[in-house]
Parts: C-alpha cells; sequence; structure tokens
C-alpha cells in the first residue's frame, strides 16, 4: 500500500520534532555521558539506517533494529529513568503500525511495555507512569491504526477517481471514431497510466488462421510484442481465450501453475489476462504486467473486465462499419462490386493512369439473350446463372484487375497497366469459361441450353479521353457484338471483330 504525500510529510515533521525531543531531554545530561559507548553506538546507528535507507531493504528490520537499539542509546543518556521512552516508543509504534501493519504495530507495542515495566518496576511512582507510558503507547497504535485506515479509503477513492477517469478518456477516443487501430493503442495507453503498470497488450484472435497475436501495446517490458504469437489454448493468453476465464497473479514467481503457461520468459512479477467476449466467443486478450507484486487486486480485475468491454464494442462497430461499407459498394446476389463503387474505382484508376503515364483496358461483359433464357428457366435459375458467371469472372483475372456487376445480366472488369494483348487473352479465357457454366448449375445440366456473352474492350487513353467516352466506346463495342451473333470479344479498329 502506498502512503499518501499528505501522510508522509506529516509524518516527517512528526519524526523531527520527535528527534528534537530526544535532543532536549538528554541535552542537559551531557557531562555525564560515557562517550566511548554512546558515539560507537550512535554511529552505528547511523550508518545502519543509512544502509537500509540506500539498499532500500525491509521496512520490518529497520525499524525493529530502531526499536532495540536506540533505547539502548537511550540508556546509555540517561540512564532508566529517561523521560524521552515516553517520546520514543509511541513513535516507533505508530511508524510500525503506519507504514507496515496493525498486528507489527501491537507487537511493538506489546514488547515496549514488558521494556518499560522490566526497567523500571522498582522505581518510585512506577505505577503512575506506567500508567502514562501505557496511554500514549495505546494511543499511537490507535491513531496509527486511524491513519493507516483514512489512508485506504483516500487510497481507495483515488483509484475509484482514476478508475472513471480512464473509462471517460476511453469513451471520449470511442467517441472521436478515428481509425481502429488508433483506438486500439489509445486503450492500451490509457491502461497502461491508470494502472501505473509496465505493459498492457490487446491481442485479437484472427479464427481463419487461428492466430492470436498483438495488435496495440503500450509500455517497456516486451521489445517486439508482434512477435507474440499463440494459437488457441496455447500459453497463458491462448488459455484465457481458450477458457473465457481470466488469469490473475500478484506473485507469479510463487504462482508456478500460472509460469508455466507462459510461452515466453520476460521479468514480470505480476499480470492479469482479460478475456475479450462478444457473443459468448472469444475474440481476444487485454492482458496487463507489472515488474512488481501485488500489483493487481480486485478493483483491477472489475476495471479491465469494463474496459475489456468497451474493447469489444469498438470492434464490433468497427465491424459493422466496416460491413456496411462494403455493403454500400457490393453487389447483394454476385457480391462483386457494385455499379456506384464502378465509377469511385475508374474515376481514381484514370486519375492514376494520368499521374504515372501508363494505361488501362475496360471490359463491358453482357449475357446474350439473357431475357429470353429468364422467361423459359424462371429468375430463379437466372439468379444462379449470375452467381457462376460472377465466379469465373473473379476466378479468371489478375489480382491487380478489379470486376463489377455494371447492370442486370452486365459486369465490367477495370484492367490496369496492361496492353492490348493481355486484356484480349483475359477476355476470351472469361468468354471461354463462361461456356461451362451450366455445368455448376443443377438445373441446367440436363438442358439443351447455350449460355454466352458479348465483351467490348476499350482503353484509355488510346482510344477514350475521358471516363464517359472510355465507358461509350466499350458499350458500343460490347453491342456491335451483339449484333452480330453474340459469343465474342470486340475491340473495334476499323469495326474488324478481335
Amino acid at each position: 500500500m502506498k502512503i499518501r504525500k499528505s501522510i508522509k510529510q506529516n509524518y516527517i515533521l512528526f519524526k523531527v520534532v520527535t528527534f528534537v525531543l530526544l535532543i532536549i531531554a538528554n541535552i542537559n545530561n551531557y557531562h555525564r555521558w560515557s562517550y566511548m559507548k554512546i558515539i560507537p553506538l550512535t554511529l552505528f546507528i547511523v550508518i545502519f539506517n543509512i544502509l537500509f535507507s540506500l539498499k532500500n531493504k525491509n521496512l520490518k528490520i529497520k525499524v525493529l533494529g530502531n526499536f532495540f537499539l536506540i533505547p539502548i542509546l537511550l540508556w546509555y543518556l540517561n540512564g532508566v529513568n529517561n523521560i524521552s521512552y515516553h517520546v520514543f516508543f509511541p513513535f516507533i509504534i505508530l511508524t510500525a503500525t503506519i507504514y507496515i501493519s496493525r498486528s507489527y504495530g501491537i507487537v511493538l507495542f506489546a514488547l515496549s511495555n514488558i521494556f518499560y515495566i522490566s526497567f523500571s518496576a522498582n522505581n518510585l511512582n512506577f505505577m503512575d507512569k506506567y500508567l502514562f507510558f501505557l496511554y500514549i503507547t495505546l494511543a499511537a497504535v490507535l491513531f496509527g491504526r486511524f491513519v493507516m485506515l483514512h489512508n485506504m479509503k483516500s487510497e481507495e477513492l483515488d483509484k475509484k477517481v482514476k478508475e472513471f477517469e480512464a473509462l471517460y478518456k476511453i469513451s471520449k477516443l470511442i467517441d472521436s471514431f478515428p481509425d481502429n487501430q488508433v483506438v486500439l493503442e489509445g486503450i492500451a495507453e490509457i491502461v497502461a497510466k491508470t494502472l501505473c503498470i509496465d505493459d498492457c497488450l490487446i491481442m485479437l484472435y484472427d479464427k481463419d488462421r487461428d492466430i492470436l497475436s498483438t495488435k496495440a501495446h503500450y509500455g517497456s517490458i516486451y521489445v517486439n510484442p508482434r512477435d507474440i504469437i499463440f494459437s488457441m489454448g496455447e500459453g497463458a493468453a491462448g488459455k484465457v481465450l481458450k477458457t473465457l476465464d481470466s488469469i490473475v497473479s500478484s506473485d507469479l514467481i510463487s504462482d508456478y501453475n500460472i509460469k508455466e503457461t507462459f510461452k515466453y520468459d520476460f521479468p514480470i512479477q505480476a499480470c492479469a489476462i482479460i478475456p475479450l467476449i462478444f457473443n459468448k466467443k472469444g475474440i481476444g486478450v487485454i492482458a496487463v504486467c507489472s515488474k512488481e507484486k501485488y500489483k493487481f487486486c480486485e478493483n483491477t480485475v472489475e476495471l479491465l473486465y469494463m474496459i475489456a468491454s468497451r474493447i469489444c464494442s469498438v470492434l464490433e462497430n468497427s465491424n459493422l462499419y466496416n460491413r456496411m461499407k462494403i455493403n454500400s459498394f457490393t453487389d447483394g446476389l454476385t457480391k462483386l462490386y457494385n455499379y456506384r463503387c464502378f465509377y469511385k474505382t475508374l474515376k481514381e484508376k484514370v486519375e492514376n493512369v494520368n499521374e504515372l503515364n501508363n494505361n488501362l483496358f475496360l471490359l463491358l461483359i453482357d449475357i446474350d439473350k439473357f431475357k429470353k433464357f429468364n422467361d423459359i428457366y424462371g429468375h430463379i435459375v437466372g439468379d444462379k446463372v449470375l452467381i457462376t458467371i460472377s465466379k469465373i469472372i473473379k476466378d479468371n483475372i489478375r489480382e491487380s484487375d478489379i470486376a463489377f456487376r455494371y447492370g442486370g445480366e452486365e459486369f465490367a472488369i477495370i484492367i490496369p497497366n496492361s496492353d492490348l494483348t493481355s486484356a484480349c487473352k483475359i477476355a476470351e479465357r472469361i468468354k471461354e469459361k463462361i461456356k461451362g457454366a451450366k455445368n455448376y448449375i443443377d438445373e441446367l445440366k440436363a438442358e439443351d441450353v447455350k449460355i454466352t456473352v458479348s465483351i467490348g474492350i476499350s482503353s484509355y487513353p488510346y482510344c477514350a479521353k475521358g471516363i464517359m467516352n472510355l465507358i461509350k466506346e466499350a458499350d458500343i463495342r460490347m453491342y456491335w457484338g451483339k449484333k452480330n451473333g453474340g459469343d465474342t470479344v470486340v475491340y473495334m479498329e476499323n469495326t474488324e471483330v478481335v
């Protein structure tokens, strides 16, 4: 537990007053001091305290050492009747109660009373002095406990304020709706700074590849967090993802069962891994790590679960937005890009051609006599034909080429940075593959039916000087092919059929 700054400041003042009183209480007997004993003992006490302060050793040892050493020094300074015992023992008991624990303060309270009784039992007015000593030492225990409880409540309040601030910052970050990656990295930073930890990782699960990998990170423990990869059930993070149960350890060195589940050996003393759950399925984890023991408590876990819930909301909203965005540019039946996306993409590609000084080809494809086909076989079978042709088109173009559903039974393909020979080969390949489309449709396998297409090709900037002109040229050539019997590819130069 951390002691509040205001308490520390008041304690330092109390400490100074205490030792000033000890000096005043003993300085008048300086002519009786045994310097041969006092000087070495004083130096030893000073060195003892300096060493423990510099090396940040166990505070219990430091307090216990002073509890025994300083009374011996006071005995040498002013004997058994030294009034300084009434000042020092309450001080050391109060120190132990505030900085260590109530039980440690009670132990020192009991020991101090035993020492006082053994030193002063034979003195005059012993009972009066002892009752006063008992009163002030007991008051030191109670006051120290009061200060400790106040500190705990204040610390708890500070934590709650920090938690609310963190949640507010996260909500504000989400409301600003930046890039998904920016949101996750911002959340990782907020969590790390709020909890005063060394590292925070947000890991998401790719179901298709069975990979749980780091998508956002903030901290200093992991040099290359992107290299940390788990599969479902592998390592501590993979185990949390599989079981959807959190793993929390405030002393990782002692928790051997948890430590064994870590795939990598990093200088971590405490960790907490919380699952990211959406629709009762694990979509990732949020992991926080610290080089200090006893860093995570129940409140920390509650905060992490609240943050995990917000991360899931961010991811779901992002997925929903992306789906809506995709749907706005995608044809619902064929899953090709739609008419709206065609014009947007063609404009961008033409601009690229102007900047890079290269070219592009446009293919417009129309299914021959498709209206008559629908009248005979119905629109359900007609939709299957459209779906099958779409798949054939996607399977027979280059990775850089882009296919669209241009209209009812019309399709378009943008072929950037190519030549006439390559564009015609792609068109011919698609035309020939479509002839076998009926073999993929159960209702047509036994039917004597031909599915053919007419394809018109135009190019930019060779035969068209603008977008509308480019589309018009391809459209004219496509319909020229349909009028001349269909099942053809047309790149019109002197009206010859290629």
